[in-house]
């Protein structure tokens, strides 16, 4: 092995030769999103007066691709709104909105939808909760939850 090592290398330094070869390397980005938190909202409530609250989503999508962000209803809703449930099987009423003027409702199933376009930055979606007190006026004191979903898709 040694001998066939040190005439290789003899003959290369007798030649001097030198080759090249050309490799092609491609990459393909292609498009993504994510919601890179998993927001949460706590709502305290008196039951007199209407209460408010937000949470932010972060989306994060590749730039320049197209996507819509979408929430479902929740576990609880009923024809007509958006509910949480309290262990007894009690109901308070809220409502979401795109804007914190509470005007751009986040309907059960028109407006339910934000539209955006990436920048390959983490872009802040803001949702607004309201809890209204002319809608649970009869609701008994307790922790009411629901859980919504929330999709991204591009």
């Amino acid at each position: 092995m040694k001998k066939s090592l040190l005439a290789l290398l003899s003959a290369s330094v007798a030649f001097g030769a030198t080759v090249d070869q050309n490799t092609t390397i491609q990459a393909t980005a292609d498009t993504g999103c994510s919601i890179s938190n998993s927001p949460s909202l706590s709502i305290s409530w008196n039951g007199f007066a209407d209460a408010t609250g937000n949470f932010t989503l972060q989306v994060l999508c590749t730039s320049g691709t197209p996507y819509t962000v979408s929430i479902d209803n929740g576990q609880n809703a009923d024809s007509t709104s958006r509910r949480a449930k309290d262990t007894s099987n009690n109901y308070v009423r809220y409502r979401l909105y795109w804007d914190s003027g509470y005007t751009q409702e986040i309907g059960l199933t028109t407006g339910n939808t934000w539209s955006g376009t990436g920048s390959g930055s983490t872009q802040n979606i803001n949702v607004y909760a309201k809890v209204l007190a002319g809608e649970n006026q009869t609701a008994p004191q307790g922790t009411y939850t629901d859980t919504l979903t929330i999709t991204i898709t591009w």
